[in-house]
């Protein structure tokens, strides 16, 4: 059920978010997709299907609204260019059958460039809104605002061209959102595709995998399918240009850690070495003993003085720290993660 929600937010990233908008509509769409899949939980696939058609609609009004953003963000920026010489901005409405009468309202108000007025009311101010403004020279120039100013939607009571950004965090859909989701969209949108690979995103979980460009061949497949799990498990990964086998391979969240493929007494000491805490160690085994894995992990607490181990085994992680120690304690987190 969640691939079609998907495949229409990549498609809308495809086709209409510019860099700078990255975080508005990519933000909107993570809130949506995530009630979309909160909503489908009972239904069967004819209520699913229905659910889902109607989404889809609204997720294209707002691949148009992310457009339409974009350009008056643009055309804002000659705007500020330019308001030395043209210090003016008239609203133009339309003015066809189609136009709202709030729009047409608003048609030929001038205010200066810098005016209040256009923090709220520089179109598009509705979805689908047509309007755009005129730049004129002369006097600084004042028209009276009707006592009444058009509603405009909560999501977009705010200047593109100011916020950079499509969508404000009002927007209803954000109360679906947890600070760490929209830490995580920022973060992700904020890293340069000049400089990095976005690799993936978890909707499920707000988990990233970025890495930065010219990584270490050699490492970075292997790093990229670990990462891979550890995003879909809500961690932010970004795989670092390391310099140096001693330097770091990730930041994790916000901890330099290193990822690991021997074995793992081997990996903890090599960790520990580095002077890195904690240490992601990839398990390549098809078939894992439990038993033998929980003495490893033992004998590595006693030979070095890390803190915490990030067991990665095919889709699943476990995470265990010195606190665990003890082989029946370990044992147990084992099997709840790998079993």
């Amino acid at each position: 059920m969640q691939a079609p929600i998907q495949d229409l937010i990549e498609d809308r990233k495809g086709e209409v978010i510019h860099q700078n908008f990255t975080k508005g509509a990519y933000e909107l769409a993570l809130a949506k997709t995530k009630t979309i899949l909160a909503q489908t939980k009972g239904m069967n696939k004819e209520q699913v299907a229905i659910l889902l058609g109607r989404h889809e609609i609204y997720l294209e009004t707002e691949k148009i609204q992310s457009a339409l953003a974009i350009q008056a963000a643009e055309e804002w920026e000659r705007i500020e260019a330019n308001k030395d010489l043209f210090p003016n901005l008239r609203y133009v409405a339309v003015n066809d059958e189609n136009t709202r009468e709030s729009h047409r309202d608003l048609s030929g108000i001038v205010r200066p460039v810098d005016d209040v007025f256009w923090d709220t009311h520089y179109p598009p101010i509705d979805y689908r809104c047509r309007c755009s403004v005129r730049q004129e020279q002369g006097t600084v120039t004042v028209t009276p605002i009707p006592k009444k100013l058009p509603s405009v939607p909560v999501g977009l009571r705010h200047n593109t061209g100011k916020t950079q950004k499509t969508f404000d965090t009002s927007h209803p859909y954000f109360d679906e959102m947890q600070k760490k989701d929209l830490l995580s969209i920022n973060e992700y949108a904020s890293y340069p595709e000049d400089m990095h690979d976005k690799l993936h995103y978890s909707v499920d979980t707000a988990g990233y995998l970025v890495a930065e460009k010219n990584a270490l061949k050699a490492d970075l497949k292997m790093n990229r399918k670990i990462g891979t799990v550890l995003a879909k498990h809500g961690y932010r990964v970004l795989i670092l240009r390391n310099e140096n086998s001693q330097s770091p391979d990730v930041l994790l969240n916000t901890e330099y850690t290193d990822i690991k493929i021997s074995a793992i007494p081997e990996a903890m000491r090599e960790a520990d070495n580095q002077d890195i805490d904690p240490v992601i160690i990839g398990l390549t085994n098809k078939d894992i003993d439990l038993n033998k894995i929980t003495k490893q992990i033992e004998q590595g607490f006693e030979e070095t003085d890390l803190d915490t181990i990030i067991l990665v085994w095919k889709d699943n992680i476990a995470k265990i720290k010195r606190t665990d120690y003890g082989l029946e304690k370990i044992l147990d987190i084992l099997k709840n993660k790998f079993q």
